[in-house]
């Protein structure tokens, strides 16, 4: 008989979103050892705060405001999870969660998605980020004080709080990713180079390489398809970017340069035999459109 595993999982979005999907895998991989039962409690709940122009559609989720208290530790002792499950534990609710089930002696999970670099236009970053405290300011600060608030609960004094808001200061405007920096037990990567990263930061916890969870899905989709004895040329392939403008990674210059010239080596080496699509958001970077 499989032994019961309850996974309590905080994350800002529900199971839908896309990048939750490398959840909802790890959770199935789970279910061949366990008995998985799932808990996602949601950090933002559409209360004027996030972009939920509904609830969610699926059962087994809490919004975080739904039990009425700051308290995370009483949180944890209600739901008394076997697992705290998380992919970011820099975001502050995340993080406040994080910090309370180590001290109620709760092993904790950080999944990092995806790959991440220390290099990034820190111009960019902060105008960025200045922007995002311009239109958000009021419920940051309002989950940072949920964030301190447990700091002293959960017995860090007033030097070690001190420090740590000196840091939550600067750091955003110095680094592009601070995940992975806050302890968890352990650390699954995608792969050698982020673990390498990792450590080069002096992190404690216990580091694996798994690749990435993501790709089962698409494996499993891949599988679904017989394989073609006869490939007709040219051969259909879409192009699609990821959003590392608008997270203040790279300016739009950058993006498109990298386009231009990936596309240009594209067409150039199979020219007769790839049609390419290239998609993006075209509201934001009107470039290019299909070639």
């Amino acid at each position: 008989m499989k032994k019961e595993l309850k996974i309590l999982i905080i994350n800002r979005k529900e199971q839908i979103f896309s990048r939750n999907a490398t959840i909802v895998n790890v959770l199935k991989a789970l279910e061949s050892e366990f008995l998985v039962k799932d808990l996602w409690i949601l950090s933002e709940s559409g209360k004027k705060i996030s972009t939920y122009d509904s609830k969610p559609i699926d059962f087994n989720y809490k919004f975080f405001e739904e039990y009425n208290t700051d308290n995370i530790l009483e949180i944890l002792k209600q739901e008394n999870p076997d697992l705290l499950f998380v992919t970011n534990d820099y975001e502050y609710i995340v993080r406040a969660f994080v910090i309370s089930a180590k001290f109620l002696q709760i092993p904790t999970v950080l999944s990092l998605q995806s790959g991440f670099s220390e290099y990034f236009e820190k111009e960019i970053a902060i105008k960025n980020r200045i922007n995002i405290i311009i239109e958000r300011g009021g419920f940051i600060f309002k989950k940072y004080k949920i964030l301190l608030k447990t700091y002293r609960k959960t017995k860090y004094n007033i030097f070690q709080i001190l420090k740590i808001m000196l840091e939550d200061f600067f750091k955003p405007f110095f680094y592009s990713e601070l995940a992975g920096r806050y302890e968890c037990d352990l650390i699954l990567t995608i792969n050698q180079k982020m673990e390498n990263l990792l450590k080069s930061f002096k992190i404690k916890s216990r580091i694996v390489v798994t690749g990435d969870p993501l790709m089962d899905s698409i494996y499993e989709n891949i599988l679904k398809y017989e394989k073609r004895e006869q490939v007709n040329f040219p051969l259909k392939v879409i192009f699609m970017t990821t959003a590392v403008v608008e997270h203040g990674i790279w300016t739009k210059k950058m993006w498109s340069e990298t386009v231009k010239q990936t596309i240009s080596t594209i067409t150039k080496n199979f020219s007769d035999e790839i049609n390419l699509k290239f998609i993006q958001d075209l509201k934001q970077l009107k470039i290019m459109k299909y070639y």
